[in-house]
């Protein structure tokens, strides 16, 4: 099971590759938090996201209300979807979290939770041949509003060996 955050759903809408989410094994249940949700639909009517995601709503994205926030979990760094999200994976013992920011990967890595980001997920499309190229889609990720330092570009292009 994998539970998502708004990031990576706005950017891989961006570039029609939510299919990312479900990788490696089509069947993978993927869900987000209704905060995450929300936060989503209020792009603007132009952003692919706010068409995409509810269809993939109403097709293969679970949303699950919104949990009270664990006294475990460290808000200080975080947005209310990245908080949910990870509450929502200590509610469930080795559920994936797929998160972007830089403190709520921290948060997930002190908490123990199971974790990948959007660039993760386009290396395992790469490495069962969805994705073509990684630079390539590294460079459409950036252009779409990702954060992708030099350092995870570079690393990225050489464990895909691109």
């Amino acid at each position: 099971m994998r539970v998502v955050n708004a990031s990576p759903l706005i950017v891989l809408s961006k570039l029609g590759r939510l299919d990312l989410l479900r990788e490696p094994r089509p069947g993978i249940e993927v869900v987000t938090p209704r905060a995450v949700l929300d936060e989503v639909l209020k792009g603007k009517p132009e952003d692919p996201a706010v068409t995409l995601v509810p269809q993939a709503v109403a097709d293969w994205l679970g949303v699950l209300p919104t949990p009270p926030v664990p006294g475990v979990l460290r808000t200080g760094d975080l947005d209310p979807g990245e908080t949910a999200v990870l509450s929502v994976a200590l509610e469930h013992p080795g559920w994936e979290v797929v998160l972007d920011d830089h403190s709520a990967r921290r948060e997930a890595k002190r908490l123990g939770l199971p974790c990948i980001g959007t660039v993760g997920l386009v290396l395992i499309g790469h490495r069962l041949g969805t994705v073509p190229s990684v630079r390539h889609a590294l460079e459409s990720l950036r252009a779409a509003g990702l954060y992708v330092s030099d350092r995870l570009f570079r690393l990225a292009l050489e464990e895909a060996g691109d």
